[in-house]
């Protein structure tokens, strides 16, 4: 309703810059033609014209100041966390700032904070400092969010503007933590469970299946889940992927692992997805795990407009190959 609310300021400031506008110019055109030429057709011409013709200007020019306050009305009005405020933020380059509906549950993920010295495992170390303290501040940030009384706006809006920031650092964190894995100058610990984002949207690995050569990982309990990755793998008929490993890089395509995303945009209930049988980089493999699941280690990288990206370690229950 806020953005709806912005939308209407921002249209009455539109009609009240054009309403004075052409007040003015019919004001320049009764005076004189070649003032009214002059308004319509030369720069700042009208700024002169109102000096000049005050008595009979000041009325549209008071008029046209109306717009700035309605300007400033919708600017406070849009959520700093609507879509398209994300949209428009990553226009101009800056972070990503990411969903922070107070009518749903958010499922951001880990990152931290830590200082980094020596080249490889310290660089290391320091990422997964950083994303084990933010999932602690996550944590923190979840459960003030389900405390919040409904009707406490101000505390609401405080509270969005830090999931904001949070998700801003968090994007930061996960990229680095990436480009270390791409540069090979990161090895995933079993610690650090598999997240990232898809589509730009924060993901967290909450189920792995692995179903006729098919890894799923999952986000969301629903029967579409909020985001998701699954990975062909093209195994063979009773063919265990435990023990084999996947490295590819962007470009090859022949014999892929086909990847499929899918996510559900903010009050969408279908999910959109996107195919991919090559321009990734994956880096994949298996362990035995108990009880018939196997523990696997994941890099995978899609960048794009709307980059997909996740890494980390996870736990997978398996499904015998029908």
């Amino acid at each position: 309703m806020s953005f709806i609310f912005a939308l209407i300021l921002l249209g009455c400031a539109v009609l009240v810059s054009i309403a004075s506008a052409i007040w003015l110019l019919v004001l320049a055109f009764q005076r004189r033609i070649w003032w009214g030429l002059a308004v319509l057709l030369l720069p700042l011409a009208n700024v002169v014209f109102t000096v000049v013709a005050w008595s009979s200007a000041k009325r549209p020019f008071f008029l046209s100041l109306l717009a700035l306050p309605l300007l400033a009305g919708a600017w406070f009005a849009v959520p700093k966390d609507h879509p398209f405020i994300h949209a428009f933020r990553q226009h101009l380059g800056a972070p990503g700032a990411l969903t922070a509906d107070f009518g749903q549950e958010t499922h951001e993920t880990e990152a931290a904070e830590a200082p980094a010295e020596n080249p490889a495992e310290s660089a290391s170390e320091a990422v997964q400092a950083r994303l084990a303290a933010l999932q602690k501040k996550e944590a923190g940030l979840l459960a003030r969010k389900k405390a919040l009384p409904p009707r406490d706006q101000p505390a609401a809006l405080a509270l969005s503007h830090e999931i904001v920031a949070y998700n801003a650092e968090l994007q930061e964190a996960l990229a680095a933590r990436q480009r270390l894995v791409d540069a090979g100058a990161i090895l995933i610990p079993a610690s650090t469970p598999a997240a990232g984002q898809i589509a730009g949207l924060p993901f967290t690995v909450e189920k792995a299946t692995l179903k006729d050569g098919i890894l799923t990982l999952r986000q969301g309990h629903d029967f579409f889940a909020d985001r998701e990755v699954a990975i062909f793998l093209f195994l063979k008929n009773g063919e265990s992927p435990v023990g084999r490993k996947w490295e590819i890089a962007a470009g090859k395509n022949l014999g892929n692992p086909h990847v499929h995303f899918s996510w559900r945009d903010a009050g969408q209930s279908l999910p959109k997805t996107k195919i991919l049988m090559r321009d990734y980089r994956l880096y994949l493999e298996f362990e035995p795990g108990r009880n018939g699941a196997v523990n696997g280690r994941i890099a995978l990288a899609a960048p794009g407009q709307r980059e997909s990206r996740v890494s980390g370690t996870f736990t997978a229950q398996t499904v015998a190959q029908k």
